[in-house]
């Protein structure tokens, strides 16, 4: 399947810290939301749903955002599921996963996205870009031959 896709415009993985931004105001927002607003392919993993509701519930429950914006947001993240490109954890992820766990001492589902990215772009003509704002995710992206974005991390 991954190597069907031929987006005109840039084709990007999105990790949860990314995505999460474009629900809640936080550093880099702006820029996040332009991103995924000039790309026809935004690829996440299975894992980026859950990780993104849980975002937006701790962000609630430690008073940044108020519980019905919390509510509201939920809906909306749930709503545009629909328009993602998920990759599923499958055996060719997992492996993959394994792979960038050992080799960048990533956590669990930090593994998770940059192994699915991985296995997504394989086969595909150009590295897709992996959007994140975790300065370890980022630099292991790199490291993997991927384009991260943004072009720094703090």
């Amino acid at each position: 399947m991954a190597a069907r896709v031929r987006a005109k415009k840039l084709s990007i993985y999105a990790d949860s810290s990314a995505l999460v931004k474009v629900y809640l105001d936080e550093p880099g927002a702006p820029e996040m939301r332009a991103l995924l607003a000039e790309n026809e392919v935004v690829i996440t993993s299975v894992i980026a749903l859950p990780e993104q509701i849980s975002a937006v519930r701790r962000a609630s429950a430690g008073g940044r955002i108020e519980a019905g914006r919390a509510e509201f947001l939920r809906g909306e993240i749930l709503s545009h599921w629909a328009d993602m490109m998920s990759v599923g954890v499958n055996e060719a992820t997992l492996r993959s996963a394994v792979d960038v766990a050992w080799r960048f001492g990533l956590p669990g589902f930090d593994a998770v996205h940059l192994g699915s990215a991985l296995a997504f772009n394989e086969g595909l003509d150009k590295p897709i870009t992996f959007a994140t704002f975790d300065r370890v995710l980022w630099r292991a992206a790199r490291e993997s031959g991927l384009e991260a974005w943004p072009p720094e991390v703090g």
